[in-house]
């Protein structure tokens, strides 16, 4: 397999299994796509600022590791600061979200529209 197909494949898996989920909580929920649209939003903005943050911050913290942890360590400790900092940019933004607008949170239906989209 070449380059293309090793990352398209998972990349277009992914976005299967994202669309199937919003076609399926938008027939049980039956709400309107701007929630769906909402929760592809909080999540579109949560992915560039963890983008930024990582060409920011990976290069260095990865290279602190490497002069400083064993390989094994070096692995685990890599793999924990780059999920950390997902979830925090991911589930985070979500959170913020419903901390501001309050309204967000009220309807277990809605967020349930939008926080699919946006946690990992």
């Amino acid at each position: 397999m070449d380059n293309v197909t090793i990352y398209f494949v998972p990349a277009l898996g992914m976005m299967i299994v994202a669309s199937a989920a919003v076609i399926y909580w938008r027939r049980v929920l039956k709400l309107q796509l701007r929630w769906f649209c909402l929760g592809a939003g909080l999540w579109a903005v949560a992915v560039v600022l963890k983008g930024v943050c990582a060409l920011l911050t990976s290069k260095a913290v990865i290279a602190f590791m490497e002069e400083n942890l064993p390989y094994p360590l070096l692995i685990l400790g890599g793999g924990l600061f780059i999920g950390i900092r997902s979830s925090l940019f991911e589930i985070g933004l979500t959170l913020l979200a419903v901390l501001i607008w309050r309204q967000l949170g009220r309807d277990a239906n809605r967020a349930v529209s939008y926080t699919h989209l946006t946690l990992p």
